[in-house]
């Protein structure tokens, strides 16, 4: 979908997949709104993104090879 990301995380031993639209400048995931990318993973490693989980380790190249 064209001005849309998605953010992918583990959660309850499953792989979640959250849709982020661009409306003109914000990025909205749910009901929240936030400036930018950046503005919006920093609140999620503060608050709840699902049920009780938080944005916590990013995913690099180096991670994924060590988790193959």
């Amino acid at each position: 979908m064209a001005g849309s990301f998605a953010i992918t995380f583990r959660a309850d031993k499953k792989m979640k997949h959250c849709l982020i639209k661009q409306e003109g400048r914000l990025y909205v995931i749910g009901m929240a709104q936030f400036e930018s990318l950046v503005d919006l993973v920093a609140y999620y490693e503060k608050h709840p993104l699902y049920r009780k989980t938080c944005l916590k380790v990013p995913v690099n190249d180096e991670l994924l090879s060590r988790t193959q």
